[in-house]
């Protein structure tokens, strides 16, 4: 392919005064209307408290731990339920906030004790302070970036209307249409992929356009296919773009070859040639993933982990194709509303649905007319391949029924309904905008704006009137990020309902009698637990006698299990009472913890890659009840290492009862070997094992008896 001419380009001639002051007021109306998308976004920013956008939480959650770790995550145990998501906008932000030091995240979101994810689940109030910093800051400047993501899409959103030879009137119409549209201001101003792909679909809108355009170029096919790649490391769903990018090269080769009669294998040959440069360049930018995860997990789109990652959304059952065709009407009023439930929203609906009635006729005229830009058509053609990408998902999944994972739809509709609107005059086509077209279009601009500067007054705040401080006894903290960090890689027990108990640690493990074990767990959720469930810790003797019990809902029942989300992880401490009789020796307790359903069904969820219902979780020492003060019949002066000394043993038949002394602090735990010689130093009787309390619970100067059956020992 020769990329050295473009055909169908406009005729080269001096720019008159007229056309430089026609495009200086154009640029002036671009200039303005990105700066008030800017302001908007800002705005509603600062309308939605930290961390109630759509999966904001997790989506942070998913920039902070690149911002730390600076690797693709574990999918096993992953920061967040969005942890599967490509890395494209994630790595981004972490580049902006990792000079923030970001260790109060804890502090600044507190979950909501009785609600779920995207239901106001953050009790802090909006942090106002000047300046900002920490979590807050690092929130911010994620939002910002996102608004700017969206002001990319504006402005790229205006060169796919001038690509496709249309007016600029056509063009900045467009580009206001998306501005003001309250949906895509939402999305520019959370933390969020969703608005990277929106842009970067754009972005391979405006390169198919112009592939569409002009000569059949192996180069241009290479460099929309790096936009494809671009648009699917931002989120899975951009890889749809390719079907429209096929297209725009497919009708290059068809349309605009400059040899039209050349034969057919030549043609071919040029189609084939646009396809290869067009997978080369989505493959060098994307392919690595896929490679990458179908090493580690057997898929290329790791579809297992992310099955468990959102198991919480799963439909009892997948719908049918005829249920998936009928949810598609339903996305189209998702492209623009904020809030359905309040009585406001009918104001943008009705404004939209003019536009879209608008649009609909103009189009209809157009094609009457013949007068329609034949590159519109691969608009609807990208919005189609974004819904049919997003069927499996909607057919799996509760929630997806939403235009935000369309990532081709706002800017593609944005235009299709500019390009109708400037289509609606009886007189001429669409490359000639009449004075009524250019009053309506100033119209549906107007008053496209003020509803977006409505909409958070109207639409946002009334979700999040003012929260008074919860009680500290009702906070529900999460270990930072940067503690989490340092938490033992390999947990103590990972338990099928999805819950890893990551640390256990004892306040004490050396208890006085009745004195109950205090302990400190860390939950780490790595899958939705989907049920409530209730902790059960139970105190054994090494004899296997139960010797207390606790059982109860965790975190003192503030969050039930069912809420809890794929990234969370939870600091809670617990008392367990325990009762020993009376003895003059020491009794060794064994902790463990299970889970079981706390409602009907009863079930219990055991510990993965085992028949175990519980896991160990700790060792503790109950001293004895009773001092020993009877002195060893047979008194010893030994010492063993300067730590354990042996002062004396008791003899009865095979029965050796030995008194030890703890001389220091022991942190391993020793064996003991005893050999019986007889008078010719021959072996004739031995036994081996552990101590009857193990050394490293021993207090210093503890004397322990150690009794042990050694066969053959009264023949010695």
């Amino acid at each position: 392919m020769d990329s050295r001419r473009d055909l169908a380009a406009p005729p080269t001639s001096q720019p008159s005064a007229v056309s430089r002051t026609s495009a200086t007021k154009f640029s002036v109306g671009l200039a303005l209307i990105l700066v008030a998308f800017i302001a908007l976004s800002v705005g509603y920013g600062f309308s939605f408290p930290l961390f109630e956008g759509f999966d904001e939480a997790s989506h942070y959650r998913l920039v902070d731990y690149y911002a730390r770790n600076w690797t693709l995550p574990d999918l096993e145990r992953a920061p967040s339920h969005e942890a599967h998501q490509p890395p494209l906008y994630y790595v981004a932000g972490a580049l902006l906030i990792a000079p923030i030091n970001r260790d109060d995240f804890d502090r600044v979101f507190q979950l909501n004790p009785g609600e779920a994810i995207n239901v106001r689940q953050n009790i802090v109030p909006t942090d106002t302070s000047t300046p900002l910093h920490g979590t807050a800051l690092a929130v911010r400047v994620l939002r910002l970036f996102s608004t700017l993501i969206g002001a990319a899409s504006v402005l790229l959103t205006y060169m796919l209307v001038k690509q496709m030879r249309l007016p600029a009137e056509t063009a900045l119409l467009a580009a206001a249409l998306l501005a003001f549209n309250p949906k895509f201001i939402m999305l520019s101003s959370w933390v969020s992929n969703d608005v990277a792909t929106a842009c970067l679909a754009t972005l391979c809108l405006v390169l198919s356009v112009r592939i569409m355009t002009r000569a059949p170029s192996m180069k241009r096919a290479f460099v929309l296919g790096v936009a494809v790649g671009l648009a699917t490391l931002s989120k899975y769903s951009g890889l749809a773009l390719g079907l429209p990018a096929i297209f725009a090269v497919t009708w290059s080769v068809v349309n605009n070859s400059r040899e039209p009669q050349v034969a057919g294998y030549r043609r071919w040959r040029e189609l084939l040639g646009g396809g290869a440069a067009l997978l080369a360049g989505t493959l060098l930018v994307c392919g690595w993933l896929f490679a990458l995860q179908w090493v580690r997990y057997g898929n290329p789109l790791a579809w297992g982990q992310v099955s468990a990652l959102n198991l919480f959304a799963r439909r009892a059952t997948p719908l049918s194709v005829i249920d998936l065709t009928g949810e598609v009407p339903a996305l189209l009023p998702t492209m623009w509303r904020v809030n359905p439930g309040l009585a406001a929203q009918h104001i943008g609906d009705a404004l939209a649905w003019a536009a879209l009635g608008l649009a609909a006729v103009g189009w209809v005229q157009g094609a009457l007319r013949k007068a329609l830009p034949a590159t519109a058509w691969v608009l609807p053609l990208a919005i189609a391949a974004s819904v049919i990408a997003l069927f499996p998902w909607i057919s799996t999944y509760r929630g997806a029924e939403d235009g935000r994972l369309l990532p081709a739809a706002f800017s593609s509709l944005a235009v299709l309904i500019a390009v109708g609107v400037m289509s609606l005059h009886l007189g001429a086509g669409v490359h000639t905008a009449t004075r009524i077209n250019r009053w309506l279009s100033a119209g549906l601009i107007v008053s496209a704006a003020i509803w977006a500067a409505c909409v958070p007054s109207a639409l946002i705040l009334p979700l999040y009137p003012p929260l008074a401080p919860l009680p500290a006894h009702r906070y529900i903290m999460q270990v930072s990020a940067s503690e989490a960090s340092e938490l033992p890689l390999n947990p103590v027990a990972h338990y099928t309902n999805g819950i890893e108990l990551t640390s256990a640690t004892l306040k004490n493990d050396r208890l006085s009698p009745g004195e109950p074990a205090r302990l400190t767990l860390v939950w780490r959720v790595v899958g939705p637990p989907l049920r409530s469930y209730a902790l059960t810790l139970q105190a054994f003797s090494m004899q296997g006698q139960l010797l207390g019990k606790w059982d109860g809902l965790p975190l003192n029942g503030r969050r039930s299990t069912l809420l809890w989300q794929v990234g969370d992880v939870y600091r809670d401490e617990y008392s367990v009472p325990i009762t020993v009789g009376l003895s003059t020796q020491p009794t060794v307790v064994n902790l463990f913890a299970g889970w079981h359903a706390a409602t009907p069904p009863y079930s219990v969820a055991g510990v993965v890659s085992s028949q175990a219902v519980s896991a160990l979780v700790g060792r503790l020492k109950v001293r004895a009840a009773q001092p020993i003060t009877a002195p060893p019949q047979h008194g010893v002066d030994a010492q063993f290492g300067g730590v354990i000394g042996l002062e004396g043993y008791d003899l009865d038949g095979d029965r050796i009862t030995l008194h030890w002394r703890a001389l220091g602090d022991m942190p391993v735990d020793y064996q003991v070997f005893v050999h019986a010689l007889d008078a010719h130093g021959r072996l004739i009787a031995q036994i081996d094992g552990p101590m009857p309390c193990p050394t490293s619970l021993w207090d210093k100067h503890e004397l322990i008896l150690d009794v042990r059956t050694v066969r053959g020992l009264s023949q010695a």
